[in-house]
């Protein structure tokens, strides 16, 4: 039987712990970043420091333990002054660390952002503007809108151990990205990292000028192009947003390319699944007799069960099921093995939402559950503002939570949207403008909060580290 590690600090210095036996049910629950059997519950005290500007982009490990976060403050860290960095909470210990960081612990010289995190939350990895994370970044070939040179982004993978940093957006033979690569997803045991590039040097022939998805092996050094037509050249069409299974085999992608599947004939961008050890390549945002999305799917959020079996992407058509009336963009859950569809976001009775549903999604192992952020106001009961929330759908049930609220369930009187939750969906990170969430909250900032779906508990995660518990 699994077990939760339950840590409550109170005003940093009560620390008790307690040993909760849980149901295997609830193992078994909502998915993430790779596979877990334990949650720690972790309700943290005021915190010491706000971060002094916006957060977003949480990524959280298996456990809930780790909280990897994108920040332009400059107060987080004692070496992190220069505006946007990637940052891990320890939410047991309270310590906030600089991930964008060189091995020696010096902040990069650029923009660092988009983490993502493997399950043990030992490996982060991320994308930066940096030059100096690594020895001989130099593909400084990269235009910066007056036309100059400048350095390229690159994706990095960072062990948050041993400090040690590699670069991911290389060929098999280690030689650097000619281009951007950015949108870093990562398996469950930190292996395989998919990302995205416009580099024309990462495989042969690559010349759609187009951003491409490709998977990088870190033990072998391989690195595959996941958005390749049936020849084995680039899709020719930009693809993008990868989306992982917990073992790397699997990588879910949206693409406007035309050539990687035969009679796609609808010029949208559609959502695919290549199976890496197989090269098999499957549409997936179609109805369940398999006709093509007729509007374009997967443009700005996609997910991906642990096992591959199941995306969630958000779409603007309006054929994937039957009565999709609401001229909205919605998300739906896909089974690839059995080709059903199912429309998620709606409220308990089965009615659409009234505004758009499409920031950010996540899927439980087994698909029964799915996290989405969403404007509409009609999916709860009480819902009145106009403003995005985050939601969590049962879709065998039908029933419908909204997760953006206080401990008390109060609502939050801003705006919630990038959302990441642990594989057994005992806690949510997200990020929010709202200011009620979570006590002591005055930096009229958008931060990032972690939501205990047990016991209601909400607090601030991008904080500052916290000092070592004393009495």
């Amino acid at each position: 039987m699994a077990q939760s590690r339950n840590l409550i600090s109170g005003r940093g210095k009560t620390v008790m712990l307690t040993l909760l036996a849980l149901m295997a049910a609830l193992a078994a629950g909502c998915g993430g970043n790779g596979q877990g059997t334990q949650t720690r519950t972790v309700i943290v005290g005021p915190p010491e420091e706000q971060g002094d500007a916006n957060s977003s982009q949480p990524a959280i490990s298996a456990d809930g333990r780790f909280v990897a976060f994108t920040s332009e403050s400059t107060n987080l860290g004692r070496s992190a002054t220069l505006g946007r960095n990637v940052f891990i909470k320890d939410v047991e210990s309270g310590a906030t660390t600089l991930v964008s960081a060189s091995e020696a612990g010096t902040e990069g010289n650029g923009d660092s952002e988009q983490p993502a995190i493997s399950a043990d939350g030992r490996f982060v990895a991320f994308a930066s503007d940096a030059s100096d994370l690594v020895a001989a970044d130099g593909n400084d070939t990269c235009l910066n809108a007056v036309g100059a040179n400048i350095n390229c982004r690159d994706v990095f993978l960072k062990d948050t151990q041993t400090g040690g940093v590699k670069l991911v957006s290389a060929d098999g033979a280690g030689n650097q990205a000619e281009g951007t690569s950015r949108q870093p997803a990562i398996s469950a045991d930190g292996r395989f990292i998919a990302f995205v590039s416009d580099a024309p040097n990462l495989a042969p022939g690559d010349g759609n000028g187009e951003t491409d998805v490709f998977l990088k092996d870190m033990s072998s050094g391989a690195l595959q192009q996941v958005s390749a037509n049936p020849e084995g050249s680039a899709g020719n069409g930009r693809s993008a947003l990868p989306a992982i299974s917990a073992d790397g085999r699997y990588v879910a992608f949206s693409s406007l390319a035309e050539d990687l599947v035969e009679n796609d004939a609808n010029g949208k961008t559609d959502v695919f699944i290549r199976d890496t050890q197989t090269g098999a390549l499957a549409l997936v945002s179609t109805d369940a007799a398999g006709a093509q999305g007729n509007r374009a799917s997967g443009f700005d959020a996609l997910a991906i069960s642990a096992d591959g079996r199941f995306v969630v992407f958000e779409s603007e058509a309006d054929n994937l099921v039957e009565g999709d009336a609401n001229g909205k963009r919605d998300v739906f859950l896909k089974d690839t093995q059995t080709g059903a569809v199912t429309l998620v976001s709606t409220d308990a009775a089965g009615a659409q939402g009234e505004d758009d549903s499409f920031m950010s999604v996540a899927v439980s192992r087994d698909g029964r559950t799915v996290f989405f952020s969403s404007n509409a106001n009609n999916l709860a009961p009480g819902d009145v503002a106009s403003k995005s929330d985050i939601f969590r759908k049962d879709v065998s049930a039908g029933t419908v939570d909204i997760l953006s609220t206080d401990s008390a369930g109060a609502f939050g009187d801003g705006s919630s949207e990038c959302l990441a939750a642990t594989p057994d969906g005992a806690l949510v990170a997200f990020s929010s403008s709202a200011a009620n969430l979570a006590p002591g909250d005055a930096n009229g900032k958008d931060d990032i909060f972690l939501k205990d779906l047990r016991t209601g508990e909400t607090v601030i995660v991008s904080t500052s580290s916290r000092p070592e518990e004393t009495g």
